[in-house]
């Protein structure tokens, strides 16, 4: 259907497919934590996942391209699940 030019993007598709998966799942975290008025959990969600991010973008970008940039993205949400995991938890464990 779109030809054979797209077969190159396949690959960063698929992997920015998986980030959004995660994202969307662990995203809708952020709301409840806002409600529970502890924005100091969401500062630190962003200030990891930016990190992880700013840290990881230019060596994946040298190395892989395109897909490097969408690997960077996969591993900032990566960086994330386990403080939104260790935060639930804390919260919601009472």
């Amino acid at each position: 259907m779109l030809g054979p030019l797209w077969m190159e993007a396949v690959p960063v598709v698929k992997i920015l497919a998986f980030y959004g998966v995660l994202r969307t799942i662990f995203g809708n975290f952020s709301p409840v934590f806002l409600a529970m008025h502890r924005q100091d959990i969401v500062a630190k969600m962003t200030f990891f996942r930016v990190s992880a991010l700013l840290i990881t973008i230019v060596p994946l970008i040298n190395m892989y391209g395109l897909i490097g940039a969408a690997l960077s993205a996969l591993v900032s949400i990566l960086v994330e699940i386990p403080i939104v995991l260790y935060f639930s938890y804390k919260i919601f464990k009472r």
